[in-house]
């Protein structure tokens, strides 16, 4: 039993040992434990110093004024000989058509098929018309001609209508000719009396003309002379057939620009037209009282014409008005006149359907599409078997030139960092080692002009394409500030930007870090610091990166060799 006890005790002195060891190495290694369950902060001194602002922005290489090509109707594409990133010359075939008519020209058929259906079914509708017309009026006459009138019968009354009637024509072809020779007294007299035209547009015109013939003729001249050295150096012994190739360029020159003189004739020759014209027209200005006076006196002459058609109209008008069924000749009448109008409407349409096919057929001139300068395909919009509309981009052709032009979009702030003529900095320039960048023209944004600029950059290299993505720096403004820090340690939320400042204090136990905020304003920013303004001294702490996430107020641990 004693043992028992003594036992018991044993193991209670025990117990409290391993007790006390334990809380005692709680004690000593608490701070160590503590840190371990802490996040790990990086730190840096806030520093001064100065900053060169640059705005870093992202585009796409353009060319600079590329050329479309396109065909004036709408073709079936049978080949296409090109593709994009290709170097062309001019001349070179770019695409071949098919054979066939083009849908144009097709639709200008059909249109010159249905003009002409309608022609023809006007001409019909007016010979039916006149054919009433004359079916009606022998009706009337057979009416006279029986005395069922109740006026004069047999053929005492047929023979009053148709002297009438002849009276009628008589008074209306004196008429017409008195007004034909009013209309043309009065266009002989509106010339003579007219004022002095300005001859200035036409005279520039003809100068113009005829510098540009003379310039033509004296580059066809030119490419004469050089084709004539080099025949007579091709045929010296010895240099037989050395220069076939530049003889056969000068050849194709040559007619290109005879075509040119040609066409610079034709416009001269039209322009020297348009000039005398207007000069003769200068010099009819005459004495006009004795055509006055003559076309005062056919105007007397055609009121009287006129009462005499008025008065023999009227007495037909009563002998015809006797008849039974006049109202149906009168409507018979206008059906022949609306017949006729229709048929000149129709007639009309036609002129201008065939105009228009004569148009299309003439645009027909080969099978071939030829690139019309030196230069790189950038685009091809087109394939074999589709159809190339007309007045549409075929093909896209970049000059030969090293010049290309980007766009981008900056913020109006970040646009006082740079002026036109500043030289930018591309990113990654090791693999664009030739590329010069330049700032060409700052703009308003048109899809925000309040907010932000458009930046035109001019690039040039020989290892620039069209449609590349190109990252440049813009901006080298440097000032100098008093809190510089990194931007990784910049932080925000809801309230604004802050900065995260380790500040410790002493405890028993050992040192107690804690993250405390502080509000900044950004006064400047490069790619890698920012410099702001803040209530601090310049010699604190600044957190920029944490293992954990961790929120104002929070305990961290700094490395250990910190």
């Amino acid at each position: 039993m004693e043992q028992n006890s003594n036992k018991r005790k044993d193991w209670i002195k025990n117990a409290a040992i391993i007790f006390l060891v334990v809380l005692l190495i709680l004690t000593f290694f608490s701070n160590t434990i503590l840190n371990y369950s802490l996040p790990q902060v990086v730190v840096q001194y806030i520093t001064s110093g100065s900053i060169t602002q640059k705005v870093r922005v992202t585009g796409t290489v353009e060319t600079v004024d590329p050329y479309a090509v396109q065909i004036d109707v709408s073709r079936k594409v049978e080949g296409v000989k090109v593709k994009a990133g290709d170097t062309v010359s001019k001349g070179d075939v770019l695409l071949l058509l098919a054979e066939g008519e083009s849908s144009e020209l097709e639709a200008a058929k059909a249109n010159v098929d249905t003009a002409q259906e309608a022609v023809d079914t006007a001409q019909d509708a007016l010979t039916d018309a006149n054919d009433a017309y004359q079916a009606g009026y022998i009706a009337i006459i057979a009416k006279a001609a029986t005395g069922t009138t109740g006026l004069a019968t047999g053929s005492d009354y047929i023979k009053q209508i148709q002297d009438a009637r002849a009276a009628v024509d008589a008074a209306t072809k004196d008429r017409d000719n008195v007004q034909a020779k009013i209309d043309a007294l009065t266009a002989e007299l509106g010339v003579k009396t007219g004022t002095s035209l300005d001859t200035t547009a036409e005279q520039k015109a003809v100068n113009d003309a005829t510098n540009a013939y003379n310039s033509a003729s004296l580059t066809l001249s030119s490419l004469e002379a050089d084709y004539e050295k080099y025949n007579a150096l091709n045929s010296v012994s010895g240099n037989e057939g050395n220069y076939d190739t530049v003889l056969a360029q000068l050849t194709t020159r040559i007619i290109e620009q005879k075509n040119v003189v040609a066409a610079a004739e034709v416009t001269l020759t039209a322009a020297k037209n348009a000039l005398a014209a207007k000069e003769n027209t200068n010099t009819v200005n005459q004495d006009a009282t004795s055509l006055n006076n003559q076309l005062a006196e056919l105007k007397k002459s055609l009121a009287t014409k006129e009462a005499v058609l008025t008065e023999k109209t009227e007495k037909l008008t009563n002998l015809v008005s006797a008849i039974d069924n006049t109202n149906s000749l009168s409507t018979l009448q206008k059906a022949i006149t609306n017949a006729k109008e229709d048929l000149t409407r129709a007639q009309t349409k036609l002129v201008e359907a065939q105009k228009k096919y004569e148009t299309e057929q003439a645009k027909i001139t080969g099978n071939e599409v030829y690139c019309p300068i030196d230069g790189r395909i950038v685009a091809v919009n087109v394939r074999s078997g589709e159809t190339a509309e007309a007045k549409t981009d075929l093909i896209t052709i970049q000059r030969s030139t090293d010049e290309y032009t980007m766009s981008v979009s900056v913020t109006n702030d970040q646009a006082k960092l740079f002026s036109v003529g500043d030289q930018a900095e591309l990113v990654n320039a090791w693999w664009y080692d030739d590329v010069k960048v330049t700032v060409d023209a700052i703009r308003p944004d048109t899809t925000n002009p309040n907010t932000s600029k458009k930046v035109i950059l001019k690039l040039e290299g020989s290892s620039l394409t069209s449609g590349q993505s190109l990252t440049v720096s813009l901006g080298s403004r440097s000032a100098n500030y008093d809190l510089i820090v990194p931007n990784s340690a910049v932080r925000e939320d809801n309230n604004g930007k802050f900065i995260l400042v380790v500040t410790s204090k002493s405890t028993p136990l050992g040192n107690r870090y804690t993250a405390t905020r502080y509000d900044v304003q950004v006064l400047a920013s490069d790619e890698t610091q920012s410099a702001i303004s803040a209530g601090l001294y310049g010699y604190e702490y600044v957190i920029t990166t944490s293992t954990k996430p961790i929120e104002p107020g929070d305990q961290v641990r700094l490395p250990e060799n910190s």
